[in-house]
């Protein structure tokens, strides 16, 4: 059974049932217009005894009212709402009173996908589906519980207001150059889009090796991820397939349920095997498959994400002599992997989000 929506009460009057002394809570407050998808997130959260609802706002201006009066540990945003939107609201709340955002999409390969992306590049840390009534409801509200905890734990800093973010220009390529590395691979997890938008829209045209990246994202969201980046990419980009012929400036973005790996003779190499260190694509797989290939002519880059994926791998690959960079932590959403990466003394280079794209191209020759 539904419950029912507070009739006219204040949107911030709701909450839940208090839990037992001393037990942490996660405060979260829903934005979305949807009064069906409010009390299907009410249903889905209120009976969990470390998480709490403490206020409705059924449009993006009072979602950004809330956050700041509320103050609360996660929020989860509707994208397309009357007034403000998603997006606008997620970059507003970002600037003023920064707090964990889940993006919530109706559909994968839906109209609002790109938003979700770009709500994803003003500050939301994830993106999953809407909750529905039916037979999917529950393993959708398991992935529901899992992102809210999850991102809960994350610590996110304010952002800047567009109109004070410094104005970066594509780097040129160096004229008549000697390439030594012949691979650039990249792993990421939380608020990695973000991250790997910023770098291939600041790549020159024509990237003189393949690209390769491990991303995770949620099922349903890859190929929405891969058009969005797609969009302001220098280079053209595309979800890997198996055994393709990589080329010279081409970005192979892993594709879902897959791990994705590189042979001797330069194609893609695509396996269904078991998560790794929980998760498929794997960046593990990727990393220790570059070095087994392309061994010092590999150039790796491990950036913002959640957990310890990629660690391994990065120093297979400074084993193998390859080079290895890290996102730093004042530009990382999640300082998660790199960290660890810095700490087990496997990166040759700890580089802010805009020094990535420079740093690579120099390391080229």
């Amino acid at each position: 059974m539904l419950l029912a929506e507070r009739g006219d009460a204040p949107l911030d009057s709701f909450r839940a049932s208090p839990t037992s002394a001393g037990a942490a809570m996660i405060r979260v407050l829903v934005v979305d217009d949807s009064l069906v998808v409010r009390q299907l997130l009410t249903e889905a959260l209120s009976g969990e005894p470390d998480i709490q609802i403490v206020g409705f706002a059924r449009d993006g201006n009072e979602g950004v009212l809330l956050a700041e009066r509320l103050k609360p540990d996660v929020i989860t945003m509707d994208i397309m709402m009357p007034g403000l939107n998603g997006v606008e609201a997620t970059r507003r709340i970002m600037e003023k009173s920064p707090t964990p955002i889940v993006v919530m999409s109706s559909a994968p390969q839906s109209s609002t996908d790109r938003l979700a992306f770009d709500a994803m590049q003003a500050g939301a840390l994830a993106i999953i589906l809407k909750p529905k009534i039916g037979s999917e409801f529950s393993a959708i509200k398991n992935e529901i519980l899992t992102r809210i905890r999850l991102m809960s734990q994350v610590k996110v800093v304010k952002r800047e207001a567009r109109a004070s973010r410094r104005a970066e220009r594509p780097i040129q390529l160096p004229a008549a150059p000697s390439y030594k590395i012949r691979l650039i691979a990249i792993g990421s997890s939380t608020g990695g889009p973000a991250a790997l938008q910023t770098i291939f829209s600041h790549l020159p045209a024509r990237v003189p090796v393949p690209v390769v990246v491990a991303q995770h994202m949620t099922p349903g969201f890859m190929s929405g991820m891969v058009e969005w980046l797609a969009s302001s990419a220098t280079n053209p980009l595309k979800l890997a397939e198996h055994g393709e012929l990589m080329r010279p400036g081409c970005i192979y973005i892993a594709p879902e349920g897959f791990h994705t790996g590189v042979t001797i003779d330069g194609k893609i190499a695509l396996e269904e095997g078991p998560e790794i260190d929980g998760a498929r694509p794997s960046v593990n797989h990727l990393f220790s498959s570059v070095a087994e290939a392309y061994g010092p002519m590999a150039l790796a880059l491990l950036l913002t994400g959640m957990g310890s994926d990629g660690v391994r791998g990065l120093a297979r690959i400074k084993a193998m002599g390859g080079k290895a960079f890290a996102q730093d932590q004042s530009s990382s959403v999640v300082f998660g992997m790199p960290q660890l990466a810095i700490q087990e003394g496997v990166v040759d280079k700890v580089l802010r989000l805009d020094e990535m794209a420079g740093a690579v191209m120099a390391s080229l020759t």
